[in-house]
């Protein structure tokens, strides 16, 4: 009987050993198979057991593994954060989630982890997401080409027509791509030459490259042959390792070589500016040894909006300078093309206005300018400062079509002169918008998200400027003061009051653009000082233009130097022309000034500032700013805080 049971027993065991074996045999195939890559660690990351998985991963074999910290294998930026992790593991004894890059056979894998600690054991799994990184790396990058095409149209759609697109492209490509140098060329089509006409580097090595080549880079002249032409238009970005090279051999290899030392640079990546099968001009950029090139996706992007915008500029030269009743010339532009009497009465039109508006070249003749558009009160203060001042650019205007359709079009306008100078009628060019609207839109809806934070950072630049300008630190924020009691007596809203001591707060945000040694100057400016002084105004506008605010913030600094009787600058703008805010803060500006000590003079006091003010009242301050302005200091006793 007792033989019967300690048989019964042994065969039990057997049976329990069978089953945790097969069991453990069940796992190990399990582990051999999964996708996940699994692992066993102790506290320090040491590692005690890898999963096949783990292996092909990380291209190692177990026996290399197993011992090896796993904060040893992964990228040495992810160290901290792993590490931190195994830390929070002996710490919470809950599941921990986290990320890593692990050195793998062909490069680095991005992981998903979760892991959990038993005792002293830490049980992790991780998927292989670098597929999905990759692909989440790609779609922000190409989004961020995305946003910076659409901030080049749009920058280059505003660029006054009496800017250098050439200028503009060459500075705006060097600070996206971190060249050493960039140079621009024109194309001319007749002579089938490059002509190089405009340079960004520094100016000492501009001299020494001027001396190296014998003739100064500004001016190169490069000759096309038929087939650089055709290789320029089959390559629109191209690398190039010698400056003889991206130069189409008009530079020699010697100098060539002695150009590329000279700047430092690894390679050259060639531009071209081609729409249609035409090219329109190169650039140049000069690239150091490490610094990465821009997705070249991102530069055709670039190379075909600027390209767009060279055409156009291009055309609108050629326009002007050419006959503008010839009909074959005009009818070839894209744009709008209008011409009027002198009371706006249409004398011809274009086919593109034909199409916009749906209605004939015949039916258009003979009628008023204003009866096609949405606002014509708006197009008629416009012709009428045509008519004073020889032209204006950009009067945002919506036109009617005949099957009601309201196209956004932006207008420049010119007086047309007989031979005697006198002006006989008025030419204007409006250009479809469309686009361009939306493009605001998406811009200022993703700008309200980052309203707070735009205002927090417009803040620090104002206290940049006062760092760069010590005798006049706390200007900026004493004028918001005087400016916002102003508005306050003049009943002006809170949220416009708001936006007022905004633009107060930064109106001399400009000054980052004028030399510091001039800020700080001791004694009277001279001419050309003082130019560069007057020139903040419109620094400080171009700075601020694409922040979206309430108020329109930029144009309020641009115009704060404006007086109502146009004296002020910098376009001399005139009473009603003048924003109100800008108003207030041209008063209160020369009161903070005047009363304030300044490098060149002791302060001159309240009592003078206020005379100032009262004397120039309904000249060149608004009346009603300056007469609030005399009620906010001398009966309601306002003081600058310190």
């Amino acid at each position: 009987m007792l033989g019967g049971v300690f048989s019964m027993t042994d065969s039990t065991r057997e049976r329990e050993h069978a089953t945790l074996h097969h069991s453990r045999e069940e796992l190990e195939q399990l582990l051999a198979v999964s996708l996940d890559v699994l692992c066993i660690a102790d506290l320090d990351g040491a590692l005690l057991f890898v999963n096949p998985a783990f292996e092909r991963v990380s291209g190692g074999a177990r026996h290399e593994l197993l011992g090896r910290s796993l904060i040893s294998l992964v990228h040495p930026d992810d160290g901290p954060g792993v590490r931190e992790a195994f830390a929070a593991l002996g710490r919470l004894h809950e599941p921990v989630e986290f990320s890593s890059r692990l050195a793998g056979k062909d490069g680095w894998r991005w992981l998903d982890w979760r892991a959990v600690c038993r005792g002293p054991l830490v049980y992790a799994t991780a998927q292989d997401v670098t597929e999905t990184r990759l692909a989440e790396q790609e779609s922000d990058a190409r989004h961020h080409a995305q946003e910076e095409v659409r901030a080049l149209a749009v920058e280059l759609a505003a660029l006054p027509s009496d800017a250098s697109v050439q200028d503009f492209l060459t500075r705006r490509l060097l600070a996206l791509s971190g060249a050493v140098a960039a140079l621009f060329s024109d194309y001319d089509p007749t002579d089938r030459i490059l002509v190089t006409t405009s340079i960004e580097v520094d100016s000492g090595l501009l001299k020494r490259a001027t001396r190296l080549l014998g003739v100064s880079p500004v001016g190169f002249r490069s000759p096309v042959s038929e087939k650089t032409y055709r290789f320029i238009l089959d390559n629109v970005v191209a690398v190039q390792r010698t400056f003889t090279d991206v130069s189409f051999g008009a530079v020699p290899r010697a100098a060539g070589a002695a150009v590329k030392r000279l700047l430092g640079a690894d390679h050259f990546i060639g531009l071209a500016y081609v729409v249609e099968g035409e090219l329109y001009g190169t650039s140049v950029l000069a690239m150091r040894s490490g610094d990465p090139d821009l997705p070249a996706e991102l530069l055709e992007s670039f190379a075909y909006v600027a390209a767009v915008s060279l055409r156009r500029r291009r055309a609108e030269e050629e326009l002007v300078a050419a006959n503008m009743y010839n009909r074959g010339l005009v009818d070839t532009t894209l744009d709008v093309m209008i011409t009027s009497d002198l009371e706006g009465r249409i004398t011809d039109v274009n086919k593109a206005a034909e199409t916009m508006s749906g209605y004939s070249r015949a039916e258009l003749i003979g009628t008023d300018m204003a009866l096609w558009v949405t606002d014509p009160k708006r197009i008629q203060v416009g012709f009428a400062q045509v008519l004073r001042e020889g032209s204006q650019r950009d009067i945002a205007l919506e036109l009617k079509g005949r099957d009601g359709r309201v196209t956004p079009v932006l207008f420049n306008a010119v007086t047309i002169k007989n031979g005697a100078g006198r002006a006989t009628g008025v030419l204007a060019a409006a250009r479809d918008v469309t686009d361009l609207k939306q493009a605001e839109d998406d811009v200022r809806r993703t700008a309200e998200q980052l309203r707070h934070a735009l205002e927090g950072t417009v803040m620090a630049m104002s206290h940049i400027v006062e760092l760069r300008d010590p005798y006049t630190s706390g200007h900026q924020r004493r004028v918001a003061e005087l400016a916002a009691a102003i508005g306050v007596e003049l009943g002006m809203e809170a949220d416009r009051l708001a936006g007022l001591r905004l633009a107060c707060l930064i109106h001399d945000v400009g000054k980052l653009a004028v030399p510091a040694e001039i800020l700080a100057k001791p004694g009277r400016l001279n001419d050309l000082e003082l130019g560069l002084i007057k020139e903040h105004s419109q620094a400080g506008h171009d700075i601020l233009a694409e922040i979206e605010l309430d108020l329109p913030v930029a144009e309020i600094v641009l115009q704060h130097h404006e007086r109502c009787d146009g004296s002020g600058y910098p376009h001399g703008l005139r009473a009603d022309e003048i924003l109100l805010e800008a108003k207030i803060i041209a008063v209160a500006d020369v009161v903070e000034a005047m009363s304030s000590h300044r490098p060149y003079r002791a302060a001159l006091g309240m009592d003078a500032a206020m005379a100032e003010i009262r004397d120039h009242a309904g000249v060149q301050y608004d009346a009603d700013v300056a007469a609030a302005c005399e009620r906010v200091v001398e009966e309601r006793g306002f003081q600058f805080s310190p």
